[in-house]
């Protein structure tokens, strides 16, 4: 990854990942909330509470898991 690349991914929110990928909340909290404890320095807990994603921490959380970007998750 580089910050090309996540300049052209646009801030989202768990809930629309989750309903792009047809994944449940809780499949897509496994994977992003450490990407976003991890990213912001912040702790396990802290995380969970956040919703908004900033773009590089979608940009890691496709990469985690193993799919293409989707369009929608451009700008």
């Amino acid at each position: 990854m580089n910050l090309d690349e996540a300049k052209k991914v646009k801030p989202s929110y768990k809930g629309a990942l989750s309903r792009d990928l047809q994944m449940n909340s809780k499949e897509v909290a496994k994977y992003i909330n450490p990407i976003i404890a991890n990213n912001r320095n912040i702790t396990l807990d802290e995380a969970k509470k956040k919703s908004k994603l900033r773009p590089v921490e979608v940009l890691l959380f496709y990469n985690k898991i193993g799919e293409p970007i989707r369009e929608s998750a451009l700008l």
